[in-house]
């Protein structure tokens, strides 16, 4: 998971607005989003994202999945609108985090570079400088995933 502290056993955020825990947890989101949409177990994204052993608790893991799957789709078709207005966060940052996550799942070639994170903010900003993406509190995670897909 990266730099992301453990789950810890709790289920995901509730809240009507998003949270610290949320932005914290999005790139979290976006692989379960990306592991649900290609058909993984519950079980595998519970192991791989959550670090929780589904056979050791498997209702309690399958509480954990479900609750963060309903965030992430929340967060991603919902929440992700207030995030747009949000100074500690910015459209950038989100599509950001869609195209690394679009590479990391082999959906977009990796591209040649020892620094992802420069390179993505770099394309970002290329197509927002042409217009191919605008900051639509609209657009959701799929259809900002389906426009990069097409750019790369």
């Amino acid at each position: 998971m990266g730099n992301i502290a453990p789950i810890k056993m709790e289920l995901a955020p509730t809240a009507s607005a998003v949270t610290d825990e949320d932005r914290r947890l999005f790139p979290i989101y976006i692989q379960i989003l990306d592991l649900d949409s290609a058909g993984k177990c519950w079980k595998e994204t519970t192991r791989k994202l959550l670090e929780i052993d589904p056979d050791e608790n498997s209702e309690m893991a399958r509480k954990l999945y479900e609750s963060y799957l309903v965030r992430a789709k929340w967060m991603c078709e919902t929440g992700i609108k207030t995030i747009y207005s949000d100074k500690n966060a910015s459209f950038e940052h989100w599509v950001v985090h869609i195209l690394k996550s679009a590479i990391n799942a082999g959906k977009i070639l990796k591209p040649e570079t020892q620094n992802l994170d420069k390179w993505a903010h770099k394309e970002v900003r290329r197509l927002t400088d042409q217009n191919i993406l605008q900051a639509d509190p609209n657009l959701s995670y799929k259809a900002c995933e389906a426009i990069l897909l097409k750019q790369f």
